[in-house]
């Protein structure tokens, strides 16, 4: 964190102006003892107010975490503070490029080292916000004068679009089968992997019943996939605004999907061919590029050709897949 800096606050320079009306007061009229003690109360409270905020302020330091965020909702943050002594009345300030006010995060009445200040974020649509300024500020303890030091890591809001809904099926194949809307692909390519015990819920055509003759109870065969290991989608950004939202919804949640089973999830477009996961660039360097994507002229090249059974966007999606379904 810089250093302080120091600025008599709006309640301050009220604090001035009564001053010079009570100075005023004390040359002009035959009251002066009374108006000479006030005046002598209020000389000594600004350079104490003034001294005691800095104090309150000295050697406090923080970071800001700044997760992605869901776009027209509002987003958790999170900035913790550092420093040698806890310091009161503690707010968090922050400036977006595009709006005219500061934004006022969160507030704190006490914050010590290593307590987490929590704030929301503005409602903000997809893209990639950045925020020009942010403070942590403190006028405490008279409100007369506001102290404030820029917060390190406090760069961008990456704003993500809303994920679509996704049908409930099984396994990878059956899932980008129905995004593609082939209704004659099979439940995917899948080959046994193992016996267990019959559990509520398991369907009758996965038990073995040659198996389940030898045992006192149902066998079920278990299989796993031998061809679907991850999730390959291919955007042609040669489209219409609402086309392109409402493919990126489906991409995104195919990302939150890829990246809770920590599977590969390989997106290609227009000057984009990259895989996110495991042993590959980070998902959350997927979720930006997707914050940031844009329309292309329908004059551009189109995407790189890819295999028959990738998911190609913008397809027409069923009205239960559209953006803003969750």
């Amino acid at each position: 964190m810089r250093r302080l800096v120091i600025r008599p606050t709006l309640l301050g320079v009220k604090a001035v102006v009564f001053w010079c009306v009570i100075l005023v007061a004390w040359l002009a009229t035959p009251y002066s003892n009374l108006f000479f003690l006030l005046l002598c109360l209020l000389t000594v409270l600004a350079p104490l107010s003034l001294v005691m905020t800095i104090a309150n302020m000295r050697g406090i330091t923080a970071d800001a975490t700044m997760h992605p965020v869901v776009a027209e909702s509002e987003g958790t943050m999170h900035v913790t503070v550092e420093g040698h002594h806890p310091s009161f009345g503690v707010e968090v300030r922050m400036r977006i490029d595009g709006f005219r006010k500061p934004w006022s995060a969160g507030f704190a009445t006490e914050a010590g080292p290593g307590d987490r200040i929590g704030f929301r974020s503005p409602r903000l649509p997809r893209g990639i916000w950045w925020i020009t300024e942010s403070t942590l500020r403190s006028t405490a303890p008279f409100g007369l004068w506001s102290a404030s030091a820029v917060i390190e890591g406090a760069e961008r809001i990456v704003v993500h679009p809303i994920p679509s809904d996704l049908p409930a099926v099984r396994d990878r194949g059956s899932l980008l089968a129905a995004l593609r809307g082939d209704l004659h692909a099979s439940d995917g390519d899948f080959a046994p992997a193992g016996l267990r015990e019959y559990r509520d819920g398991d369907e009758v055509r996965h038990v073995d019943w040659r198996a389940s003759a030898r045992k006192p109870t149902l066998v079920v065969r278990e299989w796993e996939s031998d061809a679907i290991h991850g999730i390959e989608v291919s955007l042609d950004r040669r489209c219409d605004e609402d086309e392109l939202e409402d493919a990126l919804s489906l991409v995104m949640a195919l990302l939150i999907v890829a990246r809770e089973d920590k599977e590969t999830f390989a997106l290609s477009s227009q000057e984009l061919d990259a895989r996110y996961g495991p042993g590959h660039t980070p998902y959350e360097e997927a979720i930006e590029w997707i914050a940031a994507c844009t329309v292309l002229d329908r004059s551009e090249q189109a995407p790189k050709s890819v295999a028959r059974d990738v998911l190609r966007l913008p397809n027409r999606m069923p009205p239960h897949l559209a953006r803003g379904t969750r």
